[in-house]
């Protein structure tokens, strides 16, 4: 076997790609929820995902772009389905417009999950120390899913309304441990509402 075809060998495959991708922001995730951002090192995260530092690196980048990643995959899938075992919730930001009510249907299952729930508690206890890492998150979270409204159709404005209706008082209950999730027919019920009230609230000129 030449040394050409040794290393033609080696190069993952784009599907091979995508899994280890998954297994780094797994393991990012687990890290963070069991020790916090401070004390979660990028030799950490590569050990715990069975992959060297380096590849780690190239891959996201450094500690506060690999949070990036970790956020944007909580608030951009609600699910199973690849092989990395997510389904896609929200359409890639330049995609054709979709449905603002399905977008807000799919903001909504993702943010008012128990995993976006205890990301959004972590980055909470973590904001008073890391200003940057707070930002990061809102930058990755909140302003990303309104701009996933924006997308489909809404402006600005009618984005942040039905952004701020969708969570509203349930998400602050969710954030203090009194309410279980949504059933997704009450995330639609949200969505729903929360658009007409945006778009009422709002009328285009």
């Amino acid at each position: 076997m030449t040394q050409r075809s040794i290393g033609k060998r080696g190069r993952p495959t784009p599907a091979e790609r995508r899994a280890r991708d998954a297994r780094i922001l797994d393991a990012a995730w687990e890290l963070l929820l069991e020790r916090g951002f401070a004390e979660v090192s990028l030799d950490a995260v590569a050990a715990r995902a069975g992959v060297t530092k380096r590849t780690l690196y190239t891959a996201f980048g450094d500690k506060l772009a690999l949070l990036h990643a970790v956020v944007r995959r909580q608030h951009s899938y609600a699910g199973a389905g690849d092989e990395t075992g997510q389904a896609d919730a929200l359409p890639p930001a330049d995609a054709a417009a979709p449905d603002p009510v399905e977008t807000a249907v799919a903001i909504g299952g993702a943010l008012l999950s128990d995993e976006a729930v205890a990301l959004h508690r972590l980055m909470i206890s973590e904001a008073g120390r890391s200003p940057e890492l707070a930002a990061e998150f809102h930058e990755a979270g909140p302003l990303a899913a309104q701009q996933h409204l924006v997308t489909a159709g809404l402006t600005p404005d009618q984005a942040e309304t039905a952004f701020t209706l969708l969570l509203g008082e349930l998400h602050r209950r969710r954030l203090l441990g009194l309410d279980a999730a949504p059933s997704p027919s009450s995330i639609r019920t949200r969505a729903a509402h929360a658009v007409a009230t945006a778009l009422a609230a709002h009328p285009h000129p």
